[in-house]
């Protein structure tokens, strides 16, 4: 049985004690690895509309 255990989880129901610099080092690399994927989601927007923005520009030079 493999069930993925959080920090939490160990503390809580294992009786470890994780260290509270422990707990904080996962805590920021988490919020760090949500805050890049959200970069990387927001450049695929932008150059997405950009793309969008020049072919429409290009368009109606066009007409």
């Amino acid at each position: 049985m493999s069930s993925r255990l959080s920090f939490q989880d160990l503390d809580e129901t294992q009786g470890c004690q994780i260290p509270p610099a422990q707990k904080m080092a996962r805590a920021l690399q988490e919020l760090v690895t949500r805050l890049a994927r959200q970069a990387a989601r927001a450049h695929v927007l932008s150059s997405l509309s950009s793309n969008a923005l020049q072919n429409a520009t290009a368009s109606e030079r066009k007409v």
